[in-house]
Order: structure tokens, then sequence, then C-alpha cells
């Protein structure tokens, strides 16, 4: 009887997505645009993350970012992206009607599944994404089973 393929990682990400935004926000939220002041972090970029085949894909929007002005790191099973949009307008010289966009720097950090390799990390910014590619990262390996030992009934399989 053949097992149903099922991925130890289905929602995971999102899941890890979803804290991490809310996390960075909890921990470096932005005042007011009308004060004028900003924590260590400034914004969040808003990020995807998929499975191409056998690889897993973190897609990041930088719109505005300079390819130099992003650093991607790999450490203890956690990415991080971290970076900086320069260029704010002077708010004593403009008047906004409408400020939507943020300035200064930003970081996320995405934890990946466990076993992953440096070696196996590859990133490229272009058009304002920058994509950074897990090779063999969407693999999962089947479920071990593991004897559980009872007194008198005999060992009991669980999955």
């Amino acid at each position: 009887m053949d097992k149903p393929h099922h991925s130890a990682f289905r929602g995971l990400f999102d899941r890890f997505a979803e804290v991490n935004r809310i996390r960075e926000q909890a921990l470096h939220p932005t005042e007011s645009a009308a004060e004028g002041k900003r924590h260590g972090i400034a914004w969040i970029p808003v990020t995807d993350i998929f499975a191409r085949g056998e690889d897993i894909v973190i897609r990041s929007e930088l719109a505005g970012v300079r390819p130099g002005d992003v650093d991607v790191s790999f450490s203890n099973g956690t990415l991080t992206i971290w970076g900086e949009r320069v260029g704010e307008p002077d708010e004593e010289e403009t008047i906004f009607y409408v400020r939507e966009r943020r300035y200064g720097t930003f970081r996320r950090t995405i934890d990946l599944p466990e076993g992953i390799e440096r070696s196996s990390i590859s990133a490229t910014f272009r058009d304002g994404l920058l994509e950074v590619t897990i090779a063999g990262g969407a693999t999962t390996r089947d479920p071990e089973c593991i004897e559980v030992k009872t007194a008198g009934d005999g060992p009991v399989k669980l999955m």
C-alpha cells in the first residue's frame, strides 16, 4: 500500500512568515511619519515563500532598494534579509498628500527547515525583487516509525 505523499512543511512557511512579520513589527514598531522619528527597523518587505520543484524560493519585494544596500545571511537555521532604502525626501521641503512608502532599514528573518546547508543557498536581485533559492529545501523525508514497547501486549508501531 502506497503512503500518501505529504509535505512536512505544508503551511509551515506561511505560519513562520506571518509570525516573523508580526514579531518584527512588535519588536521594531515605527512611530507616525508626522513625528519624523523611526525605531531601528522602519519597514518590513513583503515576502513570498514557495516551492519550485525541490527548491524553496523566498522572494522579497524591495522596490527602491539598491542591490548594494541588501545583505542576506544564514546562521543556525535562520535566513536574515537586511538592508536599507535610502533617499527619503526632506520633510521640511516636501508636503506629503499621501505617504505610504517607508524608508530606512529593514530586516526579515525566516526560519528554514532543519538540515539546510549554507552551500545550498543562492540569491539574485533583479527589478526590485530579491530571490533567495534553497536548493533541495522543499524535499522531505518520509516519517520514521518509532517502536513503542508496552508491558505484556507486544510492540506497537507509531507513525
